[in-house]
């Protein structure tokens, strides 16, 4: 029954007075059946009118509660609270009444309550009322009928079940509570733990008793031990307890279970939440900007989904959730995101916190092929840092942004069949010239943007060549192909963009498309090699120049150094001065690095534009002018190791006069 549903049969519930009987709310953990029974049927009742009265709401958990006395105290606790209450309220008003609205009677007896109740708190209840105990004395200081009591966390308690329910039954039938049980049923169990347990133990050790045979003992497993259990005198622990249960039988506990169940309890209502409602409420509790509550409200049925999925619909687990994805989505809008891929990466971060919070509160154990909400094409999880700050707390900046980054390169590989591209490369020959132009026109102005992935270029220019063909403006492909530029230089690609043949059918269009993708490697190509020999200069100006060489010749974090031209890059004085103005331990440490671009047992093809400059730095240093004589020992191998360099790549000695 879902909430609504609930509430009406309670409220029929306090209407029926031709019998009494108690009402069971069943419902799984966490399945919000507290939150509904705190915040929406509480309310329902205490609004409700029976006759001309109206009731209250009285609340005790019964968690932890190892005794009948746990029970009253909690009571006496909550009833002291209601007198604190009224007390304050006949304070505020500055007048008395026979009866307050909480059913408290309040004419005299109020003060003499509210004061009494502070010595039974305080410990000295037997010396204040020594003949009664502190639960009758609440019930001499409220009028019961006014009350519905709402006794929750029933599996948790630890008493003896059929105690509870005869003490449940006793207000139920004596004093004509009405009565509400919330529960776990199927978590309660039916096997009643039998009071002195121990003694029942003790009594069936006894060797003295006839006991009757065991049915173990006509098993073959058991004649193979008698011997050793008969001279050991020991029992196993299934034959002791099926002594126990032979003079002790458990089922006359059960019978009495079932017995005092089907007297107090009237009706049973299955609780099933409504999660849709109850985390939009859970949402708009907690109190985060407006735009933070919407972004999370876009996801609610994911979530809800998902809890089906895992099979945890735990209310706990969505506050869990809420308490992270605040801090996560305040962090992500720090971020400077194209607004066209904004709400994706929103509802990533979003659904991807709930995911891990859910998996973290059920003790999840994922599956060898299981990934995360989103994945790369090499199934690596994309949102590790949010998974840490959701599991541990730690919040790691600097991999946040780096993973906010690969999610949106993750949503621009992925094009909506909606994209302006896409409606042209797949169906351009069934629209209008117009509708074609139009298209063009918000396809540019996204690549412009840089909104498109690199992979797809070589698509573009083959579309552009397609409709350059049949008669377009080469103005739109001259838009296309400055904006590819303007992008590729912005992030310094350093690869080239290569036309396959095998994608084209005519070859004057596959001719146009190797012309655009030749004129954009072209630029590329041009804007690399400026861009290498500033950076590179400013490398060699740094006083760690030596780390930044490694940095700069393993860019991308590659294991391997590659050949590529590198010493003519800068200019020979740039390479001279720092080698020269550097420690004996700096120079050494870049002629590690001279070997790993050159080494002794490889010919690179890079040589032959790097050896000019080489040489120049060759023939710069004059190491017999340095001092130290470490030091100059260090310039002697430098330049020693060109003329090996040249000699590995030449297979000629090193000769003064040079190539």
């Amino acid at each position: 029954m879902k909430g609504t549903d609930i509430v009406k049969e309670i409220e029929r519930y306090l209407q029926d007075n031709v019998y009494n009987y108690a009402v069971l709310i069943d419902g799984e953990w966490g399945s919000g059946k507290t939150y509904f029974v705190k915040n929406e049927l509480k309310t329902a009742i205490e609004q409700a009118r029976v006759g001309e009265n109206q009731r209250k709401v009285m609340y005790v958990s019964l968690y932890g509660c190892q005794s009948i006395e746990d029970v009253q105290k909690n009571l006496v606790w909550e009833f002291a609270s209601k007198i604190n209450k009224a007390k304050k309220g006949k304070e505020k008003h500055g007048g008395e009444k026979e009866e307050n609205e909480d059913g408290i009677y309040t004419n005299m007896v109020l003060d003499s309550a509210a004061s009494s109740t502070k010595k039974i708190l305080g410990g000295l209840a037997k010396r204040v009322f020594p003949e009664e105990s502190l639960f009758d004395v609440a019930l001499d200081w409220i009028r019961t009928r006014s009350y519905v009591f709402i006794f929750d966390d029933l599996e948790r308690c630890n008493c003896n079940l059929n105690e509870i329910f005869g003490f449940i039954n006793g207000m139920v039938e004596h004093d004509g509570a009405k009565v509400i049980i919330v529960a776990n049923e199927k978590e309660i169990s039916t096997e009643i733990v039998p009071d002195r347990i121990e003694q029942q133990y003790m009594v069936a050790l006894n060797d003295g008793v006839l006991w009757p045979a065991y049915e173990e003992k006509n098993q073959f497993k058991y004649w193979l031990g008698q011997r050793h259990q008969n001279s050991n005198k020991k029992l196993t622990l299934s034959e002791l307890e099926y002594r126990r249960n032979e003079l002790f039988p458990m089922a006359e506990s059960n019978e009495d279970y079932k017995k005092i169940r089907e007297k107090l309890i009237g009706v049973t209502l299955r609780y099933d939440a409504d999660y849709m409602h109850i985390i939009d409420t859970l949402i708009d509790k907690t109190g985060y900007k407006e735009d933070v509550r919407n972004i999370i409200r876009r996801n609610t049925a994911f979530i809800s989904h998902r809890m089906d999925n895992l099979s945890h619909h735990n209310l706990r687990t969505i506050q869990f959730f809420l308490s992270k994805v605040n801090f996560l989505i305040v962090k992500l809008n720090t971020l400077s995101i194209d607004p066209e891929y904004k709400e994706k990466i929103e509802d990533y971060v979003v659904k991807e916190c709930f995911d891990f919070a859910a998996k973290y509160k059920s003790n999840y154990i994922a599956p060898k092929d299981d990934v995360v909400f989103l994945s790369s094409s090499s199934s690596k999880p994309l949102a590790l840092s949010i998974k840490a700050y959701v599991e541990s707390g730690e919040y790691d900046s600097e991999s946040f942004i780096n993973e906010i980054s690969g999610i949106k390169d993750f949503y621009m590989a992925h094009i909506d069949t909606d994209d302006p591209y896409s409606k042209l490369y797949n169906n351009y020959y069934y629209l209008t010239q117009n509708v074609c132009e139009d298209y063009l026109e918000e396809m540019i102005a996204k690549l412009e943007r840089d909104g498109y992935p690199m992979s797809i270029y070589v698509k573009i220019l083959s579309l552009m060549s397609s409709l350059e063909e049949i008669g377009f403006k080469e103005s739109f492909s001259q838009r296309v192909l400055s904006a590819m530029i303007k992008n590729l230089k912005d992030c310094n690609y350093t690869g080239e963009i290569t036309i396959d043949k095998f994608y084209f059918n005519e070859e004057n269009i596959y001719k146009k498309a190797v012309s655009f993708a030749t004129k954009i490697n072209e630029e590329i190509k041009l804007h690399n090699a400026k861009y290498k020999r500033a950076s590179l200069r400013d490398i060699l100006l740094l006083d760690t120049w030596v780390d930044g060489l490694n940095t700069y010749v393993k860019s991308g974090n590659k294991r391997y150094i590659e050949d590529q031209v590198i010493f003519s890059l800068a200019e020979p004085t740039d390479w001279i001065n720092a080698i020269t103005r550097s420690s004996s331990a700096d120079i050494h440490d870049f002629r590690s690095w001279m070997w790993s671009v050159y080494p002794n047992d490889l010919k690179r093809a890079s040589f032959e534009a790097d050896w000019n400059t080489m040489k120049m730095i060759h023939d710069g240093i004059h190491a017999k002018e340095e001092n130290d004589l470490i030091k100059r020992r260090a310039l002697e191998l430098v330049v020693w190791q060109i003329e090996e360099t040249y000699k590995n790549n030449t297979g000629e000695e090193y000769k003064t006069s040079g190539m």
